[in-house]
């Protein structure tokens, strides 16, 4: 179950940054939507590690597309 919470819960940080946990986000509505996310940091690193990943898959899809005509 995901951790959802009022971003004015961020008035007391410390508590809400305890409970982010490496593959477990909390999610920070405003007016009843979600609006951010909280992630840990190596959570994050994996995850611009894959945008990374896939934009060198392109290339290399564009690139063998173009040797193709």
């Amino acid at each position: 179950m995901p951790t959802i919470l009022p971003v004015t819960d961020l008035h007391n940080y410390e508590e809400v940054l305890k409970r982010v946990k490496p593959g477990r986000p909390v999610f920070l509505t405003r007016n009843g939507q979600v609006r951010y996310a909280i992630i840990d940091i190596d959570d994050w690193d994996n995850v611009e590690a894959s945008k990374a990943l896939v934009a060198e898959l392109y290339r290399g899809r564009a690139s063998t597309a173009e040797g193709d005509d």
